[in-house]
């Protein structure tokens, strides 16, 4: 009977650096792909992840599942020796050249960078080991080289690339994601990346740290979200304003309160799975953040964020959360909007009336009793609360519309503790507000392995 475990073992990492031919089977659509692999392109990283090297062949599948999020198991067997099966169920991250770990994985293999196609990197979340007893004795003769000849013949001819490119080139995944004609791809001179979103409805920008939405503005309208004077676009640290992603925990770690507050989702770079125009004008992008070497440090699960983003004349946002463990976990999250207002004398904040709410500053639970005033420094969650909240400006009425959120968070530092943020210019908190679509302190989720769950706004405006 076959034993199923977390990360591979020393003795699982041994047999595998001995194999000569190995499978990856993919699936990211209803078609299951299955390939045979050969040469000296396996690496083991560590007990949760492996390296592969691709050559140029035929229609490059592997990479379009790897892309698409799909589900990727590899199977090594003994074929000489005592009987053994190591399958290994993991998820795929295509590592292109841009990536600042191309090189350190392509040093691993003694292999002529222009052969390669690509570079995949297996983050594991499941092994498994069986008798394989079945399986014919064989023994090793030698490898192929009718692959390589022929990669080193087109490759003289200048004619390699173009072919790579033909067959799903993985440095240019034009070839792969949908792309919009609505989207420009952009890089501060620190190497800050984002992408500009402009179509007919509105406008907006979105970072691919913390898949971190920072601006949305609809024709003819102010701008919703408020952005601080005073923000960081830099590798590793949280922008202060729009719309930061809490996850896989809201505010500080309930167990070490030296984890970074509000989880690590919004200082990770996120990968963009696909960009796509709508019939109705707008604009839909998805971006994910799933388990990697830094994320296992802080919170031991393997795992898949994905974001929805779409920009109209209303904005919607949601975050699908997905158990790639083989235990159950629990998260709290948080779609961590800073709202753009006026004055923060002129704000009402309607639908809350009768509402019980935990108060972070006094450290107990209350009752709302009417409309909300913000007149000093408020950290409330709200729950069980409407799936309807209505922030009132002095012009404008915002509304926003919540699935699958169970708490509403409200957040105003007030005149002293703005002061004390580096981040944020002393006045900042006359013009802003937090509505944070959440499930926060006792609406955590839990998830059981292979389940998903999603957390949705959807955000609308109106002139008054």
């Amino acid at each position: 009977m076959g034993k199923q475990y977390k990360a591979l073992k020393p003795q699982d990492i041994e047999f595998i650096q001995k194999q000569k031919l190995f499978y990856i089977a993919s699936c990211s659509d209803k078609e299951v792909n299955l390939s045979p692999k050969g040469y000296d392109t396996i690496r083991v990283i560590d007990e949760n992840k492996l390296v592969y090297a691709s050559y140029p062949g035929s229609g490059n599948r592997t990479h379009r599942d790897a892309v698409n999020d799909g589900e990727f198991t590899l199977v090594f067997n003994a074929f000489e020796g005592g009987a053994l099966i190591v399958r290994i169920f993991c998820k795929a991250n295509v590592i292109g050249k841009e990536d600042s770990k191309y090189q350190e994985y392509l040093s691993l293999f003694n292999i002529n960078e222009a052969l390669i196609r690509d570079i995949f990197e297996f983050n594991i979340y499941a092994v498994e080991s069986s008798c394989g007893m079945s399986v014919p004795v064989m023994e090793y003769k030698h490898e192929r080289n009718e692959l390589k000849d022929w990669a080193k013949d087109m490759d003289k001819r200048d004619k390699l690339e173009a072919y790579k490119e033909k067959n799903f080139n993985p440095f240019n995944l034009s070839t792969i994601i949908k792309r919009s004609k609505n989207t420009t791809h952009k890089e501060l001179e620190n190497g800050f990346k984002y992408i500009e979103i402009k179509n007919t409805h509105a406008e907006a920008k979105i970072a691919l740290q913390g898949a971190h939405l920072f601006h949305y503005q609809a024709h003819n309208k102010e701008p919703l979200l408020w952005l601080s004077d005073l923000a960081h676009f830099e590798k590793g640290k949280a922008i202060r304003g729009g719309v930061p992603i809490c996850f896989p925990w809201f505010g500080p770690n309930t167990e070490d309160a030296n984890l970074p507050q509000h989880g690590f989702a919004r200082n990770q770079n996120w990968k963009l799975l696909s960009e796509e125009d709508l019939e109705d004008g707008s604009t839909h992008l998805k971006l994910q953040l799933t388990d990697n070497s830094e994320t296992v440090k802080l919170w031991d699960y393997h795992f898949a964020i994905t974001l929805d983003v779409v920009i109209g004349s209303e904005l919607s946002m949601s975050i699908t959360t997905t158990n790639h463990d083989t235990e159950p976990f629990e998260v709290t999250q948080a779609l961590h909007s800073y709202f753009n207002v006026s004055d923060i004398n002129n704000v009402s904040i309607k639908g809350l009336n009768n509402t019980i709410y935990y108060d972070s500053l006094e450290r107990e639970l209350a009752k709302q009793h009417g409309v909300l005033k913000i007149e000093e420094e408020v950290d409330r969650v709200y729950f069980d609360g409407s799936a309807k909240t209505i922030l009132e400006d002095a012009e404008r009425k915002i509304e926003l519309n919540s699935e699958g959120s169970k708490s509403l968070v409200i957040w105003n530092p007030w005149e002293e503790k703005a002061k004390t943020m580096a981040d944020m210019q002393d006045d900042g908190y006359q013009t802003m507000v937090c509505l944070e679509t959440a499930n926060a302190l006792k609406d955590f989720v839990l998830l059981t392995p292979d389940k998903s769950y999603t957390l949705k706004v959807t955000i609308s405006q109106l002139t008054v």
